[in-house]
């Protein structure tokens, strides 16, 4: 039973270590502050087309996990005796995105343009402070040796005495917890002096949807570590073919 236990904490422990999907929520309301219920909230991602459908509850919030990371995403709302309602969103990143207040027009009055800032902020800093990079911020990192950590330096926390060398606001780069989709990446047995377990990184650029560093994380869904979280989200399919080549 001992043997169980010890089996089943290990394993809990790297699961919780890293968000891998995102989670979107919010509140859907009248031009007068009252909730909508009974709302109706389609999350399509569109470079797949698949769509994840949530209902506003009697107090008007909605909350749909699981989401792919990336985008973009096209939010559609309805609900009988409203207009219909559409959001554009850019990208998702890993866990969950601020929240979204979206207001329903009765059929009765007349639609109104509204130009705002965008309703999904790409960087959350209520677990600790860091930046979060996508696909296209990685490729448009210039990078000789094809290395994450040359973009995850943008970040004015981190630093690197070499390639593969990643230090968090100053700490050893040993102490920092690595994490694609999920799973622990860092050199448990201790020997190396990079971040990696291995020599060279272990993710190819053209695989990742998102790389996120994050200090100082006091969120309860992080531990393991004691100076920076690399979070490394892959990329899923398409509808669409593409690839890459080299010479």
């Amino acid at each position: 039973m001992r043997g169980l236990l010890g089996a089943w904490g290990v394993f809990a422990a790297s699961a919780a270590i890293a968000d891998t999907a995102a989670t979107l929520h919010g509140h859907v309301r009248s031009p007068a502050g009252a909730p909508v219920g009974e709302a109706r909230i389609e999350i399509v991602h569109r470079p797949s087309g698949t769509t994840r459908t949530a209902v506003s509850s009697a107090n008007g919030a909605f909350y749909q996990s699981g989401l792919r990371v990336g985008g973009p995403y096209e939010i559609r709302i309805a609900r009988s005796g409203y207009r219909d309602r559409r959001v554009a969103v850019a990208a998702l990143r890993p866990g969950t995105q601020a929240p979204l207040a979206v207001t329903l027009l009765p059929l009765e009055i007349e639609e109104v343009v509204v130009t705002a800032a965008p309703p999904v902020s790409p960087r959350d800093l209520n677990n600790g402070v860091g930046s979060v990079y996508t696909a296209a911020d990685i490729a448009d990192q210039p990078s000789v040796t094809r290395d994450v950590i040359r973009t995850l330096l943008r970040d004015p926390l981190a630093q690197s005495a070499g390639e593969g060398n990643l230090s968090v606001g100053g700490v050893n780069p040993r102490f920092n917890g690595l994490a694609i989709d999920g799973s622990l990446q860092q050199d448990d047995f201790g020997l190396g002096s990079s971040t990696y377990a291995t020599s060279r990184s272990p993710i190819n650029l053209d695989a990742i949807e998102s790389a996120s560093l994050v200090a100082s994380d006091y969120s309860v869904s992080a531990s393991g570590f004691t100076g920076g979280l690399v979070n490394i989200t892959t990329r899923s399919g398409t509808n669409e073919w593409d690839g890459a080549a080299f010479y």
